[in-house]
């Protein structure tokens, strides 16, 4: 299946989730989700690197080449392989598809984003990353959950229906998130095969 294709067959994207029995939610028709239809071509996609993620060689500060090759020349990507983006940003040379669509104009990239009062623990930070709680807070919710709960709140109960029969979030992969779980139940749909989508979303 080609990007494109997939892009359209969805309807939103969300992070790994799964439904744990819950039926399939659908996409209403209201506010801001209405920009995230298929008639105008606007998906959101949400992509969450789950494992050892190595930052400063995914994203590389060519500007401070210098310094990170003084900490850590062992395992920095050589500089002439950098795929850079402009002068002071580039990315691992294995990322040629992500910086074609960075050069189309279809890509933003923000760089150190963080949180007050950083929690070091790998579970407790993707639990921080995932709900959008304070480091000092435990929510049992995700803050894209709390926003379809709000915009739908008889979710499940009332969805899937004639009017509304699409899924609001359909991830690629196995790994259950709390980003799209709502206070009742999750509002997205794990799915490990992208070319089973078609069938599954209108």
């Amino acid at each position: 299946m080609k990007r494109r294709q997939f892009l359209r067959n969805a309807t939103v994207i969300g992070l790994p989730i799964a439904l744990n029995g819950v039926p399939v939610a659908a996409l209403p028709s209201f506010g801001e989700i209405d920009a995230l239809s298929v008639e105008n071509d606007r998906i959101l996609v949400l992509v969450q690197l789950i494992g050892g993620n190595d930052g400063l060689n995914t994203v590389i500060p060519v500007n401070r080449y210098r310094q990170l090759n003084e900490y850590r020349k062992d395992i920095l990507i050589p500089e002439n392989k950098v795929l850079k983006i402009n002068g002071d940003t580039g990315l691992h040379p294995a990322m040629e598809g992500i910086k074609s669509v960075f050069d189309d104009g279809q890509l933003g990239i923000i760089q150190d984003v963080g949180y007050p009062n950083q929690n070091r623990a790998h579970f407790r930070s993707t639990d921080i990353w995932s709900t959008a709680s304070a480091s000092e807070e435990v929510l049992s919710s995700g803050w894209l959950g709390r926003y379809f709960q709000e915009e739908a709140p008889t979710f499940p109960d009332a969805y899937p229906n004639e009017n509304d029969p699409d899924p609001f979030a359909i991830a690629v992969g196995n790994t259950v998130s709390a980003t799209c779980q709502g206070e009742i139940a999750n509002f997205g749909l794990a799915v490990n095969d992208p070319f089973s989508l078609t069938p599954i979303v209108v």
